[in-house]
């Protein structure tokens, strides 16, 4: 079973930190001087890397990090954005780049991640709350896992997690999901249905959806 981890989003003036290293990238050229050979080699068909780091006091948490676990960011009580952990690396001398110092308490965000299929979602935090069991008020303060409690009430109310996000996934206008739930009502008349487009569309995408409707109707 895939985890959820929690990530709050900076506020204020550094705000806009997270705009330009998780939700637009970076381009992975810029950043080929700080990185390793073993993230070069791991990363090589990646060419814009969605990235965020931590500081040791959330080591624990990072170090329980596996692919393909759900990374959750948390900002004014809402989950924003989702993603996919495609990689991680304790790596300063990048964090050093990216984010420099953190002057307050002179440590460096080296425990670093980087997502993919990153979605943009409106998902009030009281909601996982409730599902987890936390207190009505609770609120992300730190990088962290999700209850797996939390976790298991997602699967068994909306199907699955991939359900559950696609549910509040706001659209961009890059991946038309709004169809889905008809594309299921389909599947029952039709054994196979085909998606075309060009690359970066979603195709892959709308396959996950589709695959855990699918799941969630039989079970």
């Amino acid at each position: 079973m895939k985890n959820i981890f929690l990530a709050p989003r900076p506020q204020g003036k550094t705000a806009n930190i997270f705009e330009m290293t998780v939700k637009d990238g970076y381009k992975k050229n810029l950043l080929l001087p700080y990185l390793t050979d073993e993230d070069k080699k791991t990363l090589s068909e990646h060419e814009i890397l969605h990235i965020w780091g931590n500081r040791s006091g959330s080591k624990g948490a990072w170090n329980n990090m596996q692919i393909g676990d759900y990374v959750f960011f948390y900002q004014n009580g809402k989950i924003t954005y989702i993603g996919n952990l495609l990689y991680k690396t304790h790596n300063q001398s990048l964090s050093k780049y990216l984010w420099q110092i953190d002057k307050n308490t002179n440590e460096y965000w080296e425990y670093i991640f980087i997502c993919d299929h990153l979605k943009k979602v409106d998902i009030d935090f009281s909601i996982m709350n409730r599902l987890a069991g936390y207190s009505e008020n609770n609120v992300v303060q730190g990088f962290q896992s999700y209850n797996p409690k939390g976790i298991e009430a997602i699967n068994v109310q909306y199907g699955s997690i991939e359900i559950f996000i696609h549910k509040y996934e706001i659209n961009d206008g890059n991946c038309k999901t709004n169809n889905i739930d008809s594309i299921l009502n389909s599947i029952d008349t039709k054994s196979f249905i085909i998606l075309s487009g060009i690359s970066g569309t979603g195709k892959t995408q709308i396959a996950r959806i589709i695959s855990a409707g699918i799941i969630s109707k039989n079970k």
